[in-house]
């Protein structure tokens, strides 16, 4: 086809690459009509020393009408919005969970499908044995339970970066009103929820970061090599994402990610 792709090399220590402050893997162009990624080949090695889910895919901006996130309060099936707070970089603003008060968490909306979130814990959560759970807005104004056992990254609380990574439901319908009091309508919608919550101290998160893994490999050995490979065909990033990513399931200053991309129209 005669298209020119641009090559990029990296390794990164994080999971998510790239946070909103971490420099990206590739951008796209502020102005113009060439701002959608399209990937002909990308390569990611696993050096983390241990099995590792890999994927690659794009970012979705800070961007309040783009996606929105806040609290979910079960006893009174309540949305809060607190947007803000899971967008900036403030520590410990944005609550994932009640202590002592089971089911209550939080919901993460898109206007696309996604099927990543990179959580920054600032504050673990503590006391007791919590179990989570994670559900996705069906037809009606129904919840539907992913089961544990089959998310790609379950949710964890401890302090640091934590991924959430699930392959998106084929059934997945966007929210209305009947999900939640006060949720905005028309999203895609992630809820996480306590169901046994800690006893000590609840989760605050310091941002969440939201991306949308096009394609993901289960299970790379250490050291084992992830080659996604699309030759003329190419392989397109949502034009709503802003960067590049890829993801790994355990972290590694050592990972290190190989791409070819172009920006099309």
């Amino acid at each position: 086809m005669g298209y020119t792709y641009q090559p990029v090399t990296r390794a990164w220590a994080s999971k998510f690459l790239p946070s909103y402050a971490a420099n990206p893997l590739a951008s796209r162009n502020a102005v113009g009509l060439a701002t959608m990624f399209a990937v002909q080949s990308l390569e990611v090695q696993n050096r983390s020393g241990s099995v590792a889910h890999v994927g690659w895919g794009g970012r979705l901006p800070t961007d309040s009408t783009l996606w929105k996130a806040g609290q979910w309060t079960n006893g009174s099936t309540t949305f809060t919005d607190d947007t803000t707070d899971a967008q900036d970089a403030d520590a410990n603003d944005f609550a994932a969970m009640v202590a002592n008060t089971n089911n209550d968490g939080f919901i993460v909306l898109a206007q696309i499908p996604f099927n990543i979130l990179s959580m920054i814990v600032g504050t673990a959560a503590a006391g007791g044995a919590p179990v989570y759970d994670v559900a996705y807005s069906a037809a009606g104004g129904a919840w539907t339970t992913i089961t544990l056992a089959n998310l790609l990254v379950a949710p964890a609380f401890s302090t640091g970066e934590q991924l959430l990574w699930w392959q998106e439901p084929n059934d997945w319908a966007v929210t209305v009103a009947g999900h939640a009091t006060g949720i905005p309508t028309g999203y895609y919608a992630i809820r996480v929820r306590a169901t046994t919550a800690p006893t000590a101290t609840a989760a605050l998160l310091t941002q969440l970061i939201p991306g949308v893994m096009v394609k993901s490999i289960k299970n790379v050995a250490s050291d084992g090599l992830a080659n996604f490979a699309y030759g003329d065909a190419e392989c397109l990033v949502p034009p709503q994402c802003d960067a590049l990513a890829v993801a790994i399931s355990v972290a590694s200053d050592q990972n290190y990610v190989s791409a070819h991309y172009r920006l099309r129209g």
